[in-house]
């Protein structure tokens, strides 16, 4: 258990170290305004501090916490992969919100 749990940790800060130093970069490259680039990062942290507290309590509540973390990481990819159609910074904001809010039960303790 230790070494599951802390190995996940390990993956799960690694991404995220190797992930949002670059992200903004990204994001300007593609032609994103400031504003748009800050409201996206702010997306990010917003659900970081929701998510884990919900997926905790929804984990509780129902008992089934495998299938919430199986059920996470699927919506979370599809998020990533696929986005809200539309307007270019509201597919962006979407797809963020969606990994983070998501995967984030992936980095709570099971």
């Amino acid at each position: 258990m230790y070494f599951r749990l802390s190995n996940l940790y390990f993956w799960f800060f690694a991404l995220l170290g190797g992930l949002l130093p670059y992200w903004s970069l990204y994001l300007e490259g593609q032609g994103f305004s400031y504003l748009q680039i800050a409201t996206l990062m702010a997306t990010i942290q917003l659900t970081k501090i929701v998510a884990p507290s919900v997926w905790g309590w929804l984990g509780d509540r129902t008992g089934q916490r495998v299938r919430l973390v199986r059920f996470g990481a699927i919506t979370g990819s599809l998020f990533f992969c696929r986005g809200v159609p539309g307007a270019r910074v509201l597919r962006a904001a979407s797809g963020d919100a969606g990994v983070h809010l998501f995967l984030e039960r992936d980095s709570a303790p099971v």
